[in-house]
């Protein structure tokens, strides 16, 4: 690469005949994990330039200085849960980008327009294995480590301490990914983002030895074995059965460190910044009219990641099961329902369980109630 630019030579032009207008669009010829698309336009460079000078990278690192000066008020845990959102959108945010710069470099807000919720874990599970991409060079591994290096190809090159800044920001953006690709971190995401899914505040364990079956020891017996005071609790689906419409509602909680965000926060902002300059850098723009930045030690790239002294998550719940004869087809559940507009004159008539008559719930043929995790 020519840190003076390149040409682009992956733009397609359409079929050209004496009787096309002289601007006419050209094809751009992209994929999207395996999609593949063409955006067709005029100007894709100019586009493309204008889109990504628009990008604030700043922003993500506003608004978690913005959130760490609440942490210490009355609102600290809705400061932390505001935090803890920006964080995945800013992953989320990184990781488009890189996406885009490695399948449509040229059509950068193209790609992201057309990145569905199921294609960027894909894209990212392939760059964090080195798994074949459709690129504009063909169909090809790409890893967090080649991307590095194309980032800062025209940055700190005569600086003895590139090398390492190169491995700190891939480490750094492998870490990014498997927070992404984390199961129990994306339905906190989407619990938070729904706005009254999720319990702010973290939680903490502690153990202690019954004297007696079934009866908790005193409290001051009990050993904390770790805790915070920032997570959430939030209630995911799990299948019971062989049918996704027969589940239980697992409740899940998870600590993390709101400290933690705020430096993870700073670092999403430095990589969308360096990540958009080098994009443009690939689109002949001179790369002495650009900033790409580092923290100053690179001990910020660990500190962000430092362990506490906490259990990070906990899935103690019932044990629910039911077996086959109990899992009804959608269409017997919908009877169900139907059926119940006959039992409307005695919806009020309670058991003396307080079930509506056994009429709102039928019991499964085998059932636990014993605690147990995950």
């Amino acid at each position: 690469m020519d840190c003076g630019g390149q040409s682009d030579r992956q733009i397609y032009h359409g079929p050209v005949t004496n009787d096309d207008p002289p601007n006419s669009p050209f094809g751009y010829v992209f994929a999207v994990a395996d999609r593949p698309f063409c955006c067709w336009e005029h100007d894709h460079i100019d586009r493309t330039l204008a889109y990504l000078r628009g990008i604030d990278a700043d922003y993500f690192e506003s608004i978690a200085v913005m959130l760490a000066q609440h942490l210490e008020a009355d609102e600290s845990l809705a400061a932390s849960m505001a935090l803890r959102a920006t964080y995945q959108q800013g992953i989320e945010a990184l990781l488009s980008l890189l996406g885009a710069m490695v399948q449509a470099p040229s059509s950068v807000q193209s790609w992201i327009a057309k990145c569905s919720p199921a294609d960027l874990p894909e894209v990212t599970r392939r760059l964090a294995a080195g798994t074949p991409l459709l690129t504009q060079e063909g169909r090809r591994s790409v890893t967090f480590e080649e991307l590095s290096e194309r980032v800062f190809h025209c940055a700190w090159r005569d600086d003895e301490a590139r090398d390492a800044t190169i491995q700190h920001f891939s480490g750094l953006w492998r870490r990014f990914a498997n927070d992404f690709l984390d199961g129990t971190a994306r339905a906190e995401y989407n619990a938070i983002k729904h706005g009254n899914r999720v319990s702010p505040g973290g939680f903490t364990m502690a153990l202690g030895i019954e004297h007696s079956f079934g009866v908790p020891p005193p409290a001051e017996e009990m050993r904390a074995v770790g805790g915070s005071r920032y997570g959430s609790t939030f209630y995911e689906p799990e299948a019971v059965g062989a049918s996704s419409r027969h589940f239980r509602s697992r409740r899940v909680s998870v600590n993390w460190s709101a400290d933690a965000m705020v430096h993870r926060l700073r670092l999403v902002s430095m990589s969308i910044s360096n990540i958009v300059a080098a994009v443009q850098t690939e689109l002949q723009v001179d790369p002495r009219t650009l900033q790409f930045t580092r923290p100053i030690e690179g001990a910020a790239f660990t500190d962000a990641w430092r362990p506490e002294a906490m259990v990070n998550e906990s899935n103690m719940d019932l044990i629910v099961r039911i077996s086959p004869e109990d899992e009804r087809s959608p269409a017997e559940l919908v009877a169900i329902l139907e059926q119940r507009a006959e039992d409307l004159p005695d919806r009020f008539e309670q058991t003396a369980e307080g079930r509506y008559a056994g009429r709102r719930l039928f019991k499964a043929s085998t059932s636990r109630s014993t605690a147990a995790p995950g």
